[in-house]
């Protein structure tokens, strides 16, 4: 450390003036101080792995032009400086390095009680891939009467630009690895303004345009430590699923999402977030919010492994063709980190203008857990549209497999029958695994296909289909 002082210290309090300090840190102190800033122990309570593995030695020097600032804390403290943190190589756990070629700080604070001018420029470079960043703004109210940062009191006023910013490095510093660029394309523009009408409170707007992403956010609200999103002004994102995007997220909300690719990628899956209340602390148990997700048209690949498909007939066949599908609206309600869903309508196989399956499903998802928990996903499924010997695996609500209840169904009389399945279990990975969700299938009666259904069977299938469904009962 290297420092050039000109100034007085009297009574507690230090003053400089034309004054200058240069530090260097070694690698392993950088290296301590970088992991330090991220929380050892995750939101599932288990210990996170270091974000970095390596850090080459960290440079800053600051020049400062005024300073004055008591011993004993922050109050009474005014400043004007500037800081430029020189080039560092930083190497996370699980990724390629990443080069932060420089960052540029300059702040003008003449008081804790007038607003602090803050300027910062950066450039983060990965793979060739640059992260330039700028923000410009004031800062007023920042400390508490005891000279500590009060969130109460601080009001922002500021303007964040990121133009054709790098993902691939924007997800590396964030520790996400590859999934951002892949999610929202090679680059990102991003550019937000934030106004703070009263003492720990902000308004914002912003705006977000990748290849895949386009999200428009007029008008969010932050208010003790809560971001607001109020009906008259929701937020509007437009996306293509890239594969990030269904595993993380709409798998989330339902296990057919995770495998659905655009039939025209000329209309993307549309976001509508219509209320929000995010705390910002993590704390999902306070989390509400009104989503419409409007997808359309969908195909899906007969080769994936799906829960809710595999055992459908049409994705049982050697025929290399994707199965097309229609996503009608979901329609989502979050309160208190319960997320459910209703009569969520999906087409499966087109048959000329109609569907030969159509799907409706139930959700009820607790956020509040990490992966995402679904107590209860359900569907009917017509019982012609699925393989029996895959559907009499599974145990009905007496724990039973459904083979033998199936045996005595003839085909036509089966027409009549809908099978409901529920899916439970965790919508995500479980110490870096994939767990299977649990099914469990009962039989039902579809009122309007059992006229159809009986007069094909005949009296000898009526019989069995009503000695059947006594037995259920």
């Amino acid at each position: 450390m290297r420092v050039r002082a000109k100034g007085s210290f009297r009574d507690g309090v230090v003053e400089l003036a034309d004054s200058s300090a240069t530090l260097e840190l070694a690698p392993a102190q950088a290296l301590e101080m970088l992991n330090g800033l991220r929380a050892p122990v995750g939101a599932d309570g288990k210990p996170r792995p270091p974000m970095w593995k390596d850090v080459s030695k960290v440079s800053l020097h600051a020049d400062v032009r005024s300073l004055r600032m008591r011993t004993d804390g922050l109050a009474g403290m005014a400043a004007k400086l500037d800081a430029k943190v020189g080039p560092v190589r930083l190497v996370p756990s699980d990724g390629t390095p990443v080069e932060v070629d420089g960052v540029e700080l300059a702040i003008d604070a003449p008081s804790p009680e007038q607003p602090a001018a803050v300027r910062v420029r950066s450039s983060i470079s990965e793979g060739g891939q640059r992260l330039p960043l700028a923000l410009d703004g004031t800062v007023a109210g920042w400390l508490g009467a005891d000279g500590r940062p009060s969130a109460e009191r601080i009001r922002i006023d500021a303007q964040l630009k990121a133009e054709r910013a790098s993902t691939r490095a924007l997800g590396a510093i964030m520790g996400m690895g590859t999934d951002l660029s892949e999610a929202m394309g090679p680059d990102v523009t991003v550019e937000a303004t934030v106004r703070s009408p009263a003492p720990g409170s902000a308004d914002a707007v912003a705006s977000v345009t990748s290849r895949f992403l386009t999200v428009r956010a007029p008008a969010v609200a932050l208010r003790g430590g809560v971001v607001t999103v109020a009906p008259a002004a929701p937020v509007v994102a437009e996306f293509i699923p890239t594969p990030p995007v269904r595993r993380h997220w709409l798998g989330s909300l339902n296990p057919v999402l995770r495998d659905i690719r655009l039939k025209d990628e000329r209309t993307p899956i549309r976001l509508e977030v219509t209320s929000l209340a995010y705390p910002l602390d993590g704390d999902y148990a306070r989390l509400s919010g009104d989503v419409r997700l409007t997808v359309g048209g969908v195909l899906f690949d007969r080769a994936v492994k799906n829960e809710s498909l595999d055992f459908m007939n049409v994705f049982r066949t050697s025929n290399p063709a994707p199965v097309e599908g229609i996503v009608n609206p979901l329609v989502v309600t979050v309160r208190k980190g319960q997320l459910k869903y209703k009569d969520f309508d999906i087409g499966i196989d087109r048959q000329g203008d109609a569907w030969k399956t159509r799907l409706v499903f139930d959700g009820d998802i607790d956020l509040t857990r990490t992966p995402p928990f679904a107590r209860a996903i359900t569907a009917n499924y017509p019982l012609g549209s699925v393989a029996r010997d895959a559907i009499g695996k599974l145990p009905g609500d007496d724990g039973a497999p459904l083979a033998d209840a199936l045996s005595a169904l003839t085909l036509g009389a089966g027409d009549a029958v809908m099978v409901g399945i529920k899916f439970s279990g965790p919508l995500g990975t479980v110490n870096g695994k994939t767990v299977p969700l649990k099914s469990t299938a009962n039989l039902k009666l579809d009122g309007k296909a059992l006229e159809k259904g009986l007069q094909k069977a005949g009296e000898k299938a009526i019989d069995a289909l009503g000695d059947l469904l006594r037995k259920k009962k």
